[in-house]
Formats: C-alpha cells, sequence, structure tokens
C-alpha cells in the first residue's frame, strides 16, 4: 500500500495511457474510498459521470470537431480569473514551457502545438474519463469541497496503481458533454483523464517544479 506521503510526491498528471480498461473492481475501491471526501456541512455538493468506450469516443470526436470549427471553448465559471500576472504568470508560462520542450516542439510551431492540446479533449487516450458536476444553487463552498473530492481521487488512484490528469479543458464545451451524459442543470468543473501509465512515451517524463516551503508558509 502506497502512503500519502509517497502519493503526493510521486502523483503527476499523466499525458499518455495504456490501452487497458479498468475493472469494475478497481472502480468499486476507488469510488468507495473517495465518498469519504469531507464536505461544507457534509454536502456532499457533487455527481460524477465516468464515461468509457465507445460513449468516450464520441464526446472526444465532438469536442474536438467543435474545436477544430472554431468554436470558442467556454466554461461554466471563472475559472482563471481576470488575468495571470507577477510569481502565477512565470510558473504557468514555465509549464507550458517545459511541457513542449520535452516533446521538441518549438515555440513557433503552431500546428503541432494545436495538434497536441486537441489531445486534452480526448483525456490523452485514456480507458477512461471521470466527469465532475456540481450541484445547482450552491456557494464558493461546493467549489472547495469538489477540489477535495478531485484531490481525494487523485490520491486513491495512485495507491490503485492508476495514473490520472485533472483537466479543466474536459470543461470547456460543457453544452457538448451535457448533451452526452446529461445533468444539465448542474456545474461541469472538470473531468480527470484515469487510466494505467505508458511510461514509454516520452510525455510522461515532463514533471513540474514546485515552490520551497519557506516560499509560501509563514509561521507566526
Amino acid at each position: 500500500m502506497q502512503s500519502v506521503y509517497k502519493s503526493l510526491k510521486s502523483r503527476k498528471s499523466v499525458r499518455s495511457f495504456l490501452d487497458k480498461e479498468i475493472s469494475e473492481a478497481t472502480f468499486s475501491m476507488l469510488f468507495d474510498a473517495i465518498r469519504w471526501c469531507p464536505s461544507s456541512k457534509n454536502t456532499q455538493p457533487w455527481k460524477l459521470v465516468v464515461v468509457s468506450g465507445e460513449r468516450k469516443k464520441i464526446l472526444s470526436n465532438k469536442m474536438i470537431d467543435a474545436f477544430d470549427s472554431g468554436q470558442k471553448p467556454e466554461m461554466e465559471y471563472d475559472y482563471d480569473g481576470p488575468n495571470l500576472d507577477g510569481d502565477l504568470k512565470i510558473r504557468a508560462t514555465g509549464c507550458g514551457k517545459a511541457l513542449y520542450d520535452v516533446l521538441a516542439i518549438d515555440k513557433g510551431d503552431k500546428k503541432k502545438r494545436i495538434e497536441q492540446w486537441k489531445k486534452n479533449y480526448s483525456s490523452f487516450g485514456s480507458p477512461s474519463m471521470i466527469l465532475i458536476f456540481k450541484y445547482p444553487n450552491t456557494g464558493a463552498s461546493a467549489y472547495i469541497d469538489c477540489g477535495m473530492l478531485l484531490q481525494s481521487i487523485m490520491l486513491m488512484a495512485d495507491e490503485l496503481g492508476l495514473a490520472t490528469c485533472p483537466q479543466a479543458s474536459l470543461a470547456q464545451y460543457s453544452n457538448i458533454v451535457k448533451s452526452e451524459v446529461g445533468y444539465s442543470e448542474y456545474t461541469l468543473i472538470c473531468g480527470i483523464a484515469i487510466g494505467y501509465e505508458d511510461h514509454s512515451n516520452l510525455v510522461n517524463s515532463y514533471r513540474t517544479a514546485r515552490e520551497e516551503v519557506i516560499s509560501f508558509v509563514d509561521f507566526i
């Protein structure tokens, strides 16, 4: 069994998966564990949808078609805020640069960058994607609760030998997603690519840096 400490340090966003389905028993263990995730007043303001197989292909292709046709991605809530600046912009820029450097995609190669981006909508070829919806008529606490749920999924998945990638991009075409899976009255928060890591793919050697503790913690 993994420790929480080990899972926190070893977990990463995986962008290439093996062609291997996740068993029903493994999913059962995952969801039985994460249902104990904390939430404000125990409201548990979430609904999850697991999309796999042919239904996943259909949904992914519809999102890719929308992107190719020029339909502007638009989330149901303010994801990034008005802008990123200062240290946040530096980190975000460095995150993208590190990925493209690993893939040897030049800054000016717009075509390859777009092709890499479109892989988001197929959840990087994972056998399944998990969609996280927030109950309607809930406040900011529900976003915090869904964030804790997201982290719980990723840590438990790591313990079960699964790889994940949290994806806001899977919520960029919420109208398409909801037309396929329902939950029209809910807010689509994000998705998660989940499956088994393809260790042979160079993209999975990509890791992001983290700030030292001293830079973000004050002891008073």
